[in-house]
């Protein structure tokens, strides 16, 4: 992979947007409008894109055991009513933001089968 294909890659998992990301790596806006969607067929930046999701994923979303300790400590009171109000509007957060970054990669598929 290309120092620019990397770069793509990782501005592409900052911002979800290949087009954007193409620019922003250093491509020209006529070549990010028309081609960025190959830069994702790349098989590098396919394979690192998909391992920082990962390795992203699994820093910010509980595991089941983590869910259940926090759960098992909450019905047993052994947390306050401060931390479980915290405790629900983070998940809520990561939640909503998990269902945007969803609907951001659909549209974009949408767009991708569009333009084969």
């Amino acid at each position: 992979m290309t120092p620019k294909q990397q770069a793509f890659a990782d501005y592409y998992i900052e911002l979800g947007n290949a087009v954007d990301a193409a620019i922003k790596a250093g491509y020209s806006k006529n070549y990010a409008n028309a081609q960025s969607y190959k830069l994702l067929e790349n098989v590098g930046a396919k394979k690192h894109i998909d391992d920082r999701m990962e390795e992203i994923k699994s820093k910010r979303v509980a595991d089941q055991q983590e869910i259940l300790e926090t759960l098992t400590a909450i019905l047993r009171g052994e947390t306050t009513s401060i931390d479980v109000v915290f405790l629900v509007k983070y998940l809520i957060n990561k939640i909503i933001k998990v269902v945007w970054l969803w609907v951001k990669k659909m549209v974009q598929i949408k767009l991708i089968l569009k333009l084969k």
